[in-house]
């Protein structure tokens, strides 16, 4: 899959302070005209102050971080599923064709994914970067009464990815969303320089995107 055929389709979204961005993760557009989906935590619960940043920093197929001359439209939410962590929003944005959704049920451990995200975007680098890695695992993870299904993918995510589309290399699905490290929920015995090992986990979870399905 190349990199220019889903760029335009992919975008932060961060809350403005003091006119200044402060960006909070990734979401795509979906097939409905100015709807997009991302995970909720990036939300705190509220859109308030909450934008999308356009992708107007591209030039020749390079983004310019010296002068990038970001523009911004208000984000409202269509719907949340807090428990499994989506969010869908609505935004004035137009002209930009959605990204198709298809399920974890489609993809299997070994098979090639891509994930698009701003990777280190907390700390002022806005730059949309393409990962690419296998499925590590097929998990069902605790959701209320009902189990939720989860991929883990062999990579470690970085603060700005959540909410990332991560695509079937072979059909270029969205087969799910990058929700976050996946680390044991037991306390970690010991600590190096101050920092907890299990933060140094090397894979990521993403939760099925035909999840998404009904909430627009």
């Amino acid at each position: 899959m190349r990199f220019n055929q889903v760029w335009e389709k992919v975008f932060i979204i961060g809350k403005i302070k003091d006119n200044l961005l402060m960006p909070l993760g990734t979401c795509f557009a979906l097939d409905k005209p100015g709807y997009f989906a991302t995970v909720s935590h990036n939300f705190n619960g509220s859109d308030k102050d909450m934008v999308i940043c356009l992708n107007d920093q591209f030039q020749d197929g390079y983004q310019n971080t010296v002068d990038p001359n970001l523009r911004f439209s208000e984000i409202f939410i269509v719907a949340a599923n807090p428990l499994l962590d989506l969010i869908v929003f609505k935004a004035d944005v137009q002209g930009i064709r959605g990204l198709q959704i298809g399920s974890t049920d489609e993809i299997f451990p070994g098979n090639m994914v891509a994930i698009f995200g701003y990777p280190h975007s907390e700390h002022g680098r806005v730059v949309l970067t393409q990962q690419e890695t296998i499925v590590g695992a097929k998990i069902l993870l605790e959701n209320g009464s009902l189990p939720s299904k989860h991929i883990v993918i062999n990579v470690q995510a970085r603060p700005g990815q959540s909410g990332g589309p991560i695509l079937d290399m072979s059909t270029g699905k969205v087969i799910a969303l990058l929700v976050g490290a996946y680390v044991p929920t037991n306390k970690a015995g010991i600590s190096l320089g101050g920092i907890d090992p299990q933060s140094l986990n090397q894979t990521t979870h993403a939760v099925s995107a035909h999840y998404l399905e009904g909430m627009y």
